[in-house]
């Protein structure tokens, strides 16, 4: 993935995941995922920080974060200057200043894109 870095959070995570679920809580923006492990493994990634902006692409393959060889695999990057960036700061002038990370969560069958101020807590 171009421009991205790996997030390693408070945890590493081990295995390949599958995004259950998002919703907003009182604390933040929360996806909750599950590993493809035999215990299937939960965890929640807690976005506090502000959400500019999230999509939820249903889908397995994505050209911008599809990764070739499957050892690969990582779940979680960030980066603060992507193309996807910058046409948000166009699109929406009063942002233009604020720094923006952009976070995407790769799962097994589909992506996660949040556009936020702060890392998620992974818990």
């Amino acid at each position: 993935m171009l421009n991205f870095d790996k997030w390693m959070g408070a945890y590493p995570v081990e295995n390949k995941i599958y995004i259950d679920d998002i919703e907003w809580k009182c604390g933040g923006l929360l996806i909750n995922l599950e590993d493809d492990s035999p215990e299937s493994k939960k965890y929640k990634l807690l976005f506090e920080g502000i959400i500019y902006s999230y999509k939820w692409s249903n889908e397995f393959y994505k050209p911008s974060v599809w990764l070739s060889d499957g050892t690969k695999y990582y779940p979680f990057f960030y980066s603060f200057d992507t193309n996807d960036i910058s046409l948000f700061k166009k699109e929406c002038v009063h942002v233009v200043d604020d720094k923006i990370i952009h976070f995407v969560i790769v799962g097994l069958d589909s992506v996660v894109e949040v556009f936020t101020s702060e890392f998620p807590k992974l818990q």
